[in-house]
C-alpha cells in the first residue's frame, strides 16, 4: 500500500470548476426544456396540419362527386 503522501489541493480551482460544473448542469437543463418544448410544438402543428387536411378533404369532397 502507498504510504500517504502531503497533497495541496487548489481550493480556489476547486471552487472554479465546481461553479462550472454547476452552470454546465444548468445550461443542459435548460436546453433539455427547450427541446422538450420545441417537440410539444411540433406534435401540435402536425396535429393542426392534420386537422386542416382533413377539413381541406372535407369540402373538396362534394366537388369531386
Amino acid at each position: 500500500m502507498p504510504e500517504e503522501a502531503d497533497v495541496e489541493v487548489d481550493w480556489e480551482k476547486v471552487k472554479r470548476l465546481r461553479a462550472e460544473v454547476v452552470a454546465a448542469d444548468k445550461a443542459y437543463d435548460k436546453a433539455r426544456q427547450e427541446c422538450t418544448e420545441a417537440g410539444a410544438r411540433q406534435f401540435a402543428a402536425h396535429e393542426l396540419a392534420g386537422a386542416a387536411d382533413k377539413n381541406l378533404n372535407a369540402a373538396l369532397w362534394p366537388v369531386a362527386e
